[in-house]
């Protein structure tokens, strides 16, 4: 694999972790407007389905694109499975808690669901970076 390669496979996995982590907060200001005006909750339900949709979608490609670059990372087998778990954890957060999310009423606070989803959201974020640092460690040992 080309030095060019493995430099654009960290840049793609860093960009997915910070889009990641930027949906927190995005999600934080929608909840504060479905909140304030609850004459759009059908809205709120509609844009967590097609959000749900959407994330799924991508956590399946972080998937695919996790076991295609794998071989490229100089982590240890182990850290390589709790990476998995980790990735598939998003993928459960983001598509049945976040329809399952759906169902419920907005709010404010912090409700059982929404911390496990906080939970899994997080080892998927932690899996993202490890993996772009696993593959970092490639382009610096190889020259």
């Amino acid at each position: 694999m080309s030095r060019l390669s493995l430099i654009n496979m960290v840049i793609g996995f860093v960009l997915v972790f910070l889009s990641a982590s930027l949906g927190t907060f995005i999600v934080n200001q929608m909840t504060t407007l479905y909140v304030t005006a609850p004459q759009h909750l059908a809205a709120w339900q509609h844009t967590l389905v097609r959000s749900a949709h959407g994330h799924s979608t991508l956590c399946g490609l972080v998937h695919i694109l996790f076991a295609l670059t794998l071989p490229y990372s100089r982590l240890s087998a182990r850290l390589k499975l709790w990476q998995a778990v980790g990735i598939g954890a998003g993928s459960i957060a983001m598509g049945p808690l976040l329809l399952l999310k759906a169902l419920g009423q907005p709010s404010l606070d912090l409700d059982p669901l929404s911390l496990l989803m906080g939970l899994l959201l997080s080892m998927f974020l932690f899996a993202l970076i490890f993996h772009a640092f696993g593959i970092f460690m490639r382009i610096k040992t190889s020259k």
